[in-house]
């Protein structure tokens, strides 16, 4: 008797595994798909390895995607870390904490293997992991492979700020997409205005940010994620530029730093966001030039929800403000380089 109620039970759990695979539902872009959940994908079913939204453009796919699918087979479970906030790289450590990975880099970019000239979508893909929109700059030539006018060996990244325009279809704007949940990282890049750059009112530079990527004159209580890009302004004064759930100006928050960019240099801009845990403003968020802190952010909150995660870079560059007064009268440009975004500092 016990061994048929035992037939019975196994017989059972098969039949539950076979009805989950037989009712996946086709796998598709711009998902947000969670550790466990089976999907389909070119007539083959495949188990979410970690919770991951499927960014369109990321080309995310299951069949070519180890790290965050695996072609069902066996049926047998995956393990997860049991907490909100290791994210799908950290580990649980022995007091239950999270422990993130030693220098572990998700993504580096630089420019010198590519020819000079435009910058071509083949090239982009492979770098920023999603096909360039009309926002980035790319077809519209504002996009550029050009020597460095200080080093003329190495290869930059020059952005075109066109003239009379302000915002996002005048000069860079895309989000680079990050795999895995992350709850704190590392951006790192170089940027150099060129020497007759006009400053105008302001500007904004690239950013970390995660969940909705607030932006815009938004209220608090219609989005939770956050944003953490740079301003430039008036005579190149640098401001931290900020959008989270409880910020207090609807356009975003200004922070400054104290410290100017001159045109014609080059700097090393560095900022380390840490989320907070839910229910707590214990969200950190610092910003470095050239290695010395020059903003720092402690007990924030810069998100609400346990899906809210790190993932992805706001490459935004632009004039703007949103009023006629902050456009060039003239194309400005600037200069970009050496993208990197880490677990740890990076060095």
């Amino acid at each position: 008797m016990k061994l048929n109620n035992i037939f019975s039970v196994f017989f059972l759990l098969f039949c539950v595994l076979v009805f989950q695979v037989q009712a996946a539902e086709e796998w598709q872009e711009g998902t947000r798909y969670h550790a466990g959940d089976i999907v389909t994908y070119q007539g083959k079913n495949y188990e979410a390895i970690q919770t991951h939204t499927a960014h369109v453009g990321a080309n995310w796919t299951p069949s070519i995607d180890p790290s965050l699918w695996r072609e069902v087979a066996d049926h047998s479970p995956v393990t997860t870390a049991e907490t909100d906030d290791c994210g799908d790289e950290g580990t649980v450590n022995g007091t239950g904490s999270c422990t993130e990975p030693e220098g572990e880099k998700l993504l580096t970019v630089n420019f010198n293997h590519l020819p000079r000239g435009p910058y071509q979508a083949t090239d982009f893909r492979e770098q920023w992991g999603i096909s360039p929109g009309n926002a980035s700059g790319l077809s519209a030539g504002r996009l550029n492979i050009v020597a460095d006018p200080l080093t003329p060996e190495n290869n930059v990244l020059q952005v075109t700020y066109k003239a009379g325009l302000i915002g996002g279809n005048s000069a860079m704007v895309f989000n680079a997409p990050l795999k895995n949940e992350h709850k704190s990282l590392w951006l790192q890049y170089r940027v150099m205005f060129s020497p007759d750059f006009n400053w105008v009112k302001g500007g904004k530079l690239p950013g970390l940010a995660g969940g909705d990527h607030p932006t815009g004159c938004v209220d608090n209580g219609t989005f939770d994620g956050f944003s953490t890009r740079l301003m430039w302004r008036e005579n190149g004064t640098v401001y931290g530029y900020l959008y989270y759930p409880d910020k207090e100006n609807r356009c975003g928050d200004y922070f400054s730093t104290g410290v100017h960019f001159t045109k014609g240099k080059w700097y090393t801009l560095t900022q380390h966001v840490i989320l907070n845990d839910i229910g707590k403003s214990n969200g950190t968020f610092v910003q470095y030039l050239d290695g010395n802190k020059i903003l720092e952010l402690d007990n924030i909150t810069l998100r609400q929800g346990s899906d809210v995660s790190i993932s992805v870079i706001k490459m935004d560059t632009f004039f703007g403000g949103s009023t006629s007064d902050w456009a060039p009268e003239t194309d400005q440009h600037a200069y970009f380089d050496d993208f990197i975004v880490s677990t740890s500092e990076p060095q």
